[in-house]
């Protein structure tokens, strides 16, 4: 179980071998009610955090990391990195991160972004069979379907 913190400090919080709670600092902008990390996607020991300043979401102050637990965290590199709420694995390579000015993606397991659209949504979800559902502003629903 990973799970992040915002406001004054941004960290990855995890439940060790030992059955004790470890947390690690993110090198990801913090210290104000409205930054930090928002969001965690993990695939085995693989983790990827966003997140950021919704005040100020066009920032790109290091919203998304990559890394293992315990053994350090880079910031990703690439544009469309504003502030992200939500992000989820598509397969064993691909995510999607979403927030309230757009989309972006990743398909070497977060190590770099790339825009995906300007549209805002706060909320993802991936069904069983591979279709992305997203919910934003206003009751807004959209859904993404792979080939």
């Amino acid at each position: 179980m990973r799970f992040v913190t915002g406001g004054t400090a941004a960290r990855v919080v995890w439940l060790g071998p030992n059955g004790r709670w470890r947390a690690q600092p993110l090198p990801m902008v913090h210290g104000a009610p409205s930054q930090g990390a928002f969001a965690i996607a993990s695939r085995g020991e693989q983790s990827v955090v966003v997140g950021g300043d919704y005040r100020d979401p066009a920032a790109a102050a290091g919203v998304a990391v990559v890394g293992r637990c315990g053994a350090g965290f880079v910031p990703s590199q690439g544009a469309g990195l504003g502030f992200r709420s939500a992000v989820r694995w598509l397969d064993d390579h691909t995510l999607l991160a979403v927030g309230e000015q757009g989309a972006s993606w990743s398909g070497d397991g977060g190590r770099t972004f790339v825009p995906f659209g300007a549209t805002g949504w706060h909320a993802l979800a991936v069904a069983p069979e591979g279709c992305v559902h997203a919910a934003g502003a206003a009751g807004r629903l959209g859904k993404l379907l792979r080939r």
